[in-house]
C-alpha cells in the first residue's frame, strides 16, 4: 500500500541507486526510475520480464538495467512457476521444494506453468553491472515466499553494507519457524524495523516495531535500516 511512498522517502538520500528484486511487468520499477539516478530491475519470469521490457521501451527509460533471472544463492538454474500461468505474479522459486508448496493455500484452476529459470548471485550481480554497494540506497523484495532463499545469502552482503531493506513476507507458504528465522536474521543485521503508516492528519508516518509486534501482529511489508 505505502510502497511509492516508501520510493519517494528513500530516494530523497545521496545513495542513488535502487535494486528491485521481484520486479513483475515494471509499476515499482518505472516508477523509481523517475526517482533515483539507477535502477536494477530483477525478473525471472518470462512472460512478465518481456512485458516490464516492453513498458521500459515505451516510457523511453535509459536508467534501468533489466536481470532475467532468479537472485539466490549462486550462479545456476532452478525451477520456478507453479501458481497457475506464468506472468501472475505468483510464481515461486519454492516450487521444487514440497514442505512450501504443501502449505501454499493458492490452488490454481486450469493449467500449471514450471520450467527453469537462470539463477544470479548478489556477488556475481554486483560485478556485472558494475554497481557500488555504497551507492544502493534502498533494495526491495518482494519474491513469493523466495525470501526464505534469498535472506540468508544475502547475510553478510546486507551485514557489510546496511541497505535498506523493504522486504514482504509471504506467509501462505511460511511457517513459524521460517518467519521466526528471518525475523532473527534481519534483526541481527540492522537496528531498526519499521513499518509505514497514515496518521490521523493524512500524512505518511514511519513506525518503528520490534520482534514481537512483527511476529504477533503478522506485519507482511517492513522496512529495515
Amino acid at each position: 500500500k505505502y510502497t511509492f511512498e516508501i520510493l519517494d522517502y528513500f530516494s530523497k538520500g545521496d545513495r542513488q541507486t535502487y535494486i528491485d528484486i521481484g520486479s513483475w511487468i515494471g509499476p515499482t520499477v518505472l516508477y523509481a526510475s523517475s526517482k533515483f539516478e539507477k535502477v536494477v530491475a530483477i525478473e525471472p519470469d518470462p512472460v512478465a520480464l518481456k512485458e516490464l521490457e516492453g513498458n521500459i521501451a515505451v516510457n523511453n527509460f535509459s536508467n534501468i538495467s533489466v536481470v532475467g533471472k532468479a537472485l539466490s544463492t549462486k550462479d545456476g538454474k532452478t525451477s520456478f512457476g507453479g501458481h497457475g500461468m506464468l506472468g501472475n505474479s505468483e510464481s515461486t522459486m519454492l516450487v521444487d521444494t514440497d514442505k512450501y508448496m504443501e502449505r501454499s493455500k493458492r490452488k490454481p484452476k486450469g493449467e500449471i506453468a514450471i520450467l527453469e529459470v537462470e539463477t544470479i548471485c548478489i556477488q556475481t550481480l554486483m560485478a556485472k553491472l558494475d554497481l557500488n554497494p555504497h551507492e544502493l540506497g534502498l533494495i526491495k523484495m518482494d519474491i513469493e515466499g523466495g525470501e526464505i532463499v534469498v535472506v540468508p545469502c544475502l547475510r553478510d552482503f546486507l551485514n557489510k553494507y546496511k541497505i535498506p531493506l523493504y522486504i514482504s513476507f509471504h506467509y501462505v507458504f511460511l511457517c513459524k519457524k521460517d518467519v521466526h528465522d528471518l525475523i532473527n536474521i534481519l534483526f541481527d543485521i540492522y537496528d531498526k524495523c519499521f513499518i509505514f503508516r497514515t496518521a490521523k492528519a493524512g500524512n505518511f508516518v514511519k513506525k518503528a516495531v520490534d520482534k514481537t509486534y512483527v511476529i504477533e501482529n503478522c506485519i507482511t511489508s517492513m522496512v529495515f535500516e
